[in-house]
């Protein structure tokens, strides 16, 4: 398997994106404001800390202990829903709490239905299976812009030590807004950073950036072979590591639009 690449395809209309080789931790590491309390909507009742008698769901309460759910690897599947006060909870009616069963069942909101509850204030809604796909509606859109930048970054380091052994680490800057956008707008159509097919020529490091040529994005790729198969390459993005600088080429023009993205 391929387990240094990254899969996501961005909704800025409707606010999620969906990936795969995103971790719960670059989420967390990339969102200005972690949340407090969180609803688990998949009846995880081993890994909550509290309950609500009025709805009868399962919560966990308290920052340090979403964080240690979140990333402990023994649970692959976690759907949640952050809200500010359990008060906020007592207020939700018969209709919103089967709105809130509905979304983590089906994975989107009912038609007319917004994910994000002006009675709970949810920022978020986190929603991944046991393949390691993940999709995440978030309020304020733009908060993408540093998950997917922590996550590169991550990605990059990791392949940097796993081929330069005796070599020692380098700093990788933040990856600036401008190739973010760029990045980010490939995702409209769905884009593969293949962080695994990286290639190394000092003092570059540069990696392929592909997409599907058929619409089937739920693909965990074993092989750079089975990769190549069923994708076309869409751009290339560097970084240089004398001048600490990132740059992304586009090999095509057809990508969608980003409305309010930053």
């Amino acid at each position: 398997m391929l387990t240094n690449t990254v899969y996501f395809q961005v909704n800025p209309v409707k606010n999620f994106a969906c990936s795969w080789g995103i971790l719960p931790s670059d989420f967390l590491n990339g969102i200005k404001n972690e949340p407090q309390n969180i609803i688990l909507l998949n009846d995880d009742y081993q890994n909550a800390n509290d309950f609500n008698m009025s709805t009868k769901f399962d919560i966990i309460a308290g920052e340090n202990e979403i964080r240690e759910y979140m990333i402990d690897n023994r649970t692959s599947t976690k759907k949640w829903v952050d809200f500010k006060s359990k008060e906020d909870l007592d207020s939700l009616s018969e209709d919103e709490i089967a709105d809130l069963l509905y979304l983590s069942h089906m994975g989107m909101p009912m038609t007319g239905i917004s994910p994000f509850s002006a009675k709970i204030n949810n920022q978020f809604v986190f929603l991944s299976d046991s393949t390691g796909f993940t999709k995440v509606y978030l309020r304020r859109f733009n908060e993408i812009n540093q998950i997917l930048a922590v996550c590169l970054k991550r990605h990059l380091k990791e392949q940097w030590n796993k081929r330069r052994v005796f070599v020692k680490s380098i700093p990788f800057k933040d990856v600036d807004l401008q190739t973010l956008t760029k990045l980010l707008k490939l995702g409209i159509t769905g884009v593969i950073i293949p962080c695994d097919m990286v290639e190394i020529e000092k003092p570059k490091l540069e990696i392929p950036l592909m997409r599907h040529r058929k619409q089937s994005p739920r693909v965990i790729w074993n092989s750079e072979a089975q990769l190549r198969a069923g994708t076309e390459k869409v751009g290339q993005i560097t970084y240089d590591i004398s001048t600490q600088t990132w740059e992304l080429r586009k090999d095509v023009d057809d990508e969608g639009e980003l409305n309010d993205l930053v």
